[in-house]
């Protein structure tokens, strides 16, 4: 059927530009406005509801992404059950056209090649995968300028035969998406790797083919990433004879071509890669039947227990060292795979076992320098950090800086990002000025190349917020964070998680600041981007929507309070588990509303499960149990149980003491409950003795007109007039 001649809404359909499969493509005249626009004509009433899902998923991020090489979408809607996208006409020639032309010089295709890098890189930033690049989505403009579209919106099948992806010609899928798995960020690098190959001609340099040899490799994580490539043809094309030579010798390990045959070590290394080429089907095959085993379904009786996902994870473990006898670097990438998913979902001790086989082969392989196995390391240490563990975490992160810094240099991206983890390990000691002053300098190493690496910044100008946020300078987190908001918002659109974290972020600080409700217009904001972006059940969701209860509850609306923070507990426990951190904390919040509410036995029921799953997988030493025990020892001494609210506050501080340090926000706070519960069971000396101390630690490390300082002194003041003390003695 065609649409020719139609009009729908305000757009007349003029001519017919392309068909394929679901699919067509119409010119077309938006006769409100008098300009000319482009209509993609999809019928997903043939792709199933899952799919028309995903597609309006993927076109909402889209339609938020301002690229000058990616084409605009407009509009949307939608008419007798066709799905209509409404992009910017595109003139110019195709890119086929200016392929089969010889008119245009190396320098011209490498500036095309380039901006094609920087449109895919801008999706990949939104995690958006193009997933069908190929030349005829491709627009040259006069002036040189290229656009791309023909996103794959809706994930069909888009795979060819074998021999065509081995041949890596005209068509640009990838060798998995030829066997019909989704596209990826990987696939996209392999597309991309196909047309700048075309582009460069035969007579491109040994440095471009080098690079181009890479992204087509026949194993997605072999290939670079997006970033690495945009930032090899920026060199390229910047300088060619200085530049190209250091590229060469950047990526030889990489690349057949780079060898020079007259050497007997590059004829090793030859050999060496043409092994991996013809190791790589094996290798994949074996992973393939790996997962393929976890993941099938098992044979189940009406009284069988249900099959957890981290049984399957526990149980894929458990295997993978008989799986990958003969392949350690595979056994090591799904040994690191696992645990991230372990981490994921709130089990940092799984992951951390998990890491520490994986570096033991990293070490054996490749040595502990090597590049990947100090990317492995730094994992660990994130791993440690959320174990509690935070000085073990700030020794390894100083070890894998050092080691990065000499072997990658310290402008390197990767480098900067463990600079990064380690400022926040020393945050986490409340090693605040230390800490910050690490951000700081890591911010000026980031900054000249902040273009490339728009993330990477964000993160660090966080850490930075943080750092004087728990200093007591909150107008100064505050500017922070607003920076944070604007440049994301700029960036990546509203919807982004990024921006909703900046915003989320900024309505915290400004609440300290009294601003409430400023804060919880902003919070409410954050929760309905998030339910749009990612759904009702989506722990992200759930997070916005606690902390939005939180400034709620501090505005004194109890009442909303709780119902929004049970509402986000029967999420995390759906989708997440009763034993994952979120939940635990979950339930920690809901009772701090009911313990609002004096409604303690409820409160306190609460508190036991969140302490015996926070036991149970974090361990007794870790800050989620630590904070539910604080919170245990504030309702038991609601109810008048100061006893029992002694002997817990005694434990939480001595541990807190301890891993933290005496001046750290959360050992003040429980010395500060601690000398109040002591102060009712009578010894009013010990009750000012240990208030005292809250105070003056909160004085010295979050300044005097900090609220937590001036609550710790009017504490104070409420013993020593019970005392009898005289204004001179305060």
């Amino acid at each position: 059927m065609t649409w020719v001649g139609r009009k729908l809404h305000n757009i007349r359909l003029v001519e017919r530009l392309a068909t394929s499969g679901a699919e067509d493509v119409y010119a077309g005249i938006d006769e409100r406005l008098g300009r000319g626009v482009t209509v993609r004509a999809l019928d997903l009433e043939r792709v199933g509801a899952s799919a028309r899902d995903r597609f309006l998923r993927r076109l909402r991020v889209l339609s938020q992404l301002e690229h000058p090489n990616l084409i605009r979408v407009l509009d949307y809607f939608e008419e007798d059950g066709t799905s209509l996208v409404i992009t910017e006409p595109v003139s110019g020639r195709a890119l086929d056209e200016v392929l089969a032309s010889e008119r245009s010089t190396g320098r011209e295709r490498l500036a095309l090649a380039e901006q094609l890098t920087a449109a895919v890189a801008a999706a990949h930033a939104v995690s958006l995968v193009h997933g069908d690049l190929r030349a005829e989505h491709v627009v040259v403009g006069g002036a040189g300028e290229v656009k791309l579209g023909g996103f794959d919106l809706v994930g069909m099948d888009r795979g060819v035969a074998a021999g065509e992806v081995a041949s890596a010609g005209a068509h640009a899928s990838s060798p998995e998406q030829a066997r019909g798995e989704p596209a990826t960020a990987a696939s996209d690098v392999y597309g991309l790797g196909v047309l700048i190959k075309r582009l460069a001609g035969d007579g491109a340099g040994s440095a471009l083919e080098a690079l181009t040899d890479r992204m087509v490799l026949p194993l997605p994580w072999d290939r670079p990433r997006i970033d690495e490539v945009g930032r090899c043809l920026r060199e390229l094309g910047d300088a060619p004879r200085r530049l190209m030579r250091r590229v060469v010798v950047g990526l030889a390990a990489g690349s057949l071509a780079a060898a020079s045959l007259l050497s007997t070590a590059a004829l090793l290394h030859a050999r060496h890669s043409l092994s991996r080429v013809t190791q790589s089907r094996r290798e994949m095959e074996a992973i393939n039947r790996f997962l393929e085993e976890m993941l099938a379904p098992r044979d189940s009786d009406d009284d069988a227990e249900t099959l957890r996902v981290g049984d399957v994870l526990e149980e894929a473990a458990a295997g993978v060292d008989a799986a990958f006898a003969e392949l350690p670097m595979q056994r090591c990438q799904v040994l690191e795979t696992l645990a991230a998913t372990f981490q994921s979902l709130g089990h940092p001790a799984e992951a951390h076992a998990l890491l520490t086989r994986a570096l033991a082969i990293r070490g054996r392989e490749q040595g502990d320098r090597h590049p990947e196995a100090l990317r492995s390391r730094n994992a660990l240490a994130n791993v440690l950090s959320d174990l509690g563990k935070h000085g073990q975490a700030e020794a390894l992160h100083r070890e894998v800086v050092l080691a990065m810094t000499q072997e990658l240099g310290g402008q390197h991206p990767d480098t900067i990002a463990a600079r990064l983890n380690l400022a926040l390990d020393l945050l986490g000691q409340s090693e605040y000025g230390e800490a910050e002053a690490l951000l700081r300098r890591t911010l000026r190493l980031v900054e000249p190349i902040e273009s490339a690496e728009p993330d990477l910044a964000w993160s660090i100008r966080n850490g930075l917020a943080i750092a004087v946020h728990r200093q007591g300078r909150l107008v100064e987190a505050a500017e922070l964070h607003r920076h944070n908001l604007a440049a994301s918002r700029g960036r990546r659109g509203n919807e982004h998680p990024r921006t909703l974290a900046a915003m989320v972020n900024l309505a915290v600080t400004v609440s300290e600041l009294g601003q409430l409700e400023d804060a919880e217009e902003l919070f409410r904001e954050a929760a309905e981007i998030s339910l749009r972006v990612f759904g009702e059940e989506h722990p992200r969701y759930a997070l916005t929507l606690s902390n939005l209860a939180t400034a709620l509850l501090r505005q004194g609306e109890v009442g909303e309070a709780e119902a929004i923070h049970r509402q986000v507990l029967a999420i995390n426990r759906r989708v997440l588990g009763s034993e994952h951190p979120y939940t635990v904390t979950g339930c920690e919040l809901l009772a701090r509303d009911l313990i609002y509410l004096e409604r303690y036995d409820e409160a306190e029921v609460l508190l036991g499960e969140a302490l015996a799953a926070a036991r149970r997988v974090l361990g007794a030493e870790h800050a989620i149990t630590l904070s539910a025990m604080t919170t245990l020892g504030e309702a038991q001494a609601a109810t008048g149980k100061y006893r029992e609210a002694e002997r817990t506050l005694r434990e939480v501080l001595a541990l807190r003491e301890r891993l933290e340090g005496v001046d750290h926000p959360d050992t003040l706070t429980t010395t500060g409950m601690l000398g109040a519960v002591r102060a009712e069971l009578g010894d009013l000396a010990e009750g000012e003795r240990l208030l005292r101390r809250a105070w003056e630690g909160r004085r010295q490390t979050l300044g005097e007109d900090h609220p937590l300082t001036r609550r710790s002194r009017e504490e104070l003041m409420r013993v020593l007039e019970a005392e009898g003390k005289p204004g001179a003695e305060r």
